[in-house]
């Protein structure tokens, strides 16, 4: 995960962290698979997703950094 941490400037990434998708969907952090995050979906399922896109990072009910909405 320090590939990701380093490449996309999120240094508070860590296992653990809750996300947003764009679509609303929401999860936490599991671990990383190349330049992708594995994330562990609320409903049970798991998925791999790119770090910047359509995602928002948050803890408790603070927005730390949000790529939601933004244009490629």
């Amino acid at each position: 995960m320090d590939y990701i941490k380093e490449t996309y400037d999120l240094p508070f990434l860590i296992k653990g962290i809750r996300i947003i998708l764009g679509n609303g969907q929401t999860g936490e952090v599991i671990g990383a698979h190349n330049a992708y995050l594995k994330v562990k979906f609320d409903d049970k399922t798991k998925g791999c997703v790119h770090p910047t896109s359509d995602i928002a990072y948050f803890l408790g009910d603070v927005i730390i950094k949000d790529f939601r909405n933004q244009a490629a």
